[in-house]
């Protein structure tokens, strides 16, 4: 995965830059074969995060986990981050998804999870997708 800096060029992701409880927001899937940034599509944007705690289903990771950036009912981006809570919220109308819980909707006009990209750890510490998306970002309803 690669982050979207205020400035300079994009770089990977390595488990070490992410504390427990942060988030990384605005960042995009690196293309494999390429190595560029699939910025193609705004729905390609992710967000990462490292939740504090114990999270059996994201041990393999240290409780990293990757959600699409973008909400499921107005495709608005999701851009709010509350460690309190583990939860994701977008600002447009207000859904709020549970990031310790896969992406589950817990609040607000949206139905459907943010999708979220498997992940591992590489042999270099960097956070790599193993996978696509659970479902196709974007506006569901």
């Amino acid at each position: 995965f690669a982050v979207i800096p205020d400035s300079g060029p994009l770089h990977p992701i390595k488990l070490a830059d992410l504390a427990p409880g942060q988030a990384i927001m605005g960042g995009y899937p690196i293309d494999p074969a390429t190595g560029l940034p699939r910025t193609d599509t705004r729905l390609n944007m992710i967000n990462v995060v490292r939740l504090a705690g114990d999270h059996k289903h994201l041990a393999a990771t240290s409780g990293v986990a990757v959600f699409s950036a973008i909400c499921t009912h107005k495709a608005c981006a999701v851009t709010s981050w509350q460690p309190e809570n583990n939860h994701w919220r977008c600002f447009c109308h207000m859904s709020e998804f549970d990031a310790a819980n896969k992406g589950e909707r817990v609040e607000g006009p949206a139905i459907d999870a943010l999708p979220m990209v498997p992940t591992a750890v590489d042999a270099e510490g960097y956070i790599v997708a193993a996978g696509g998306f659970s479902a196709l970002p974007g506006a569901t309803g």
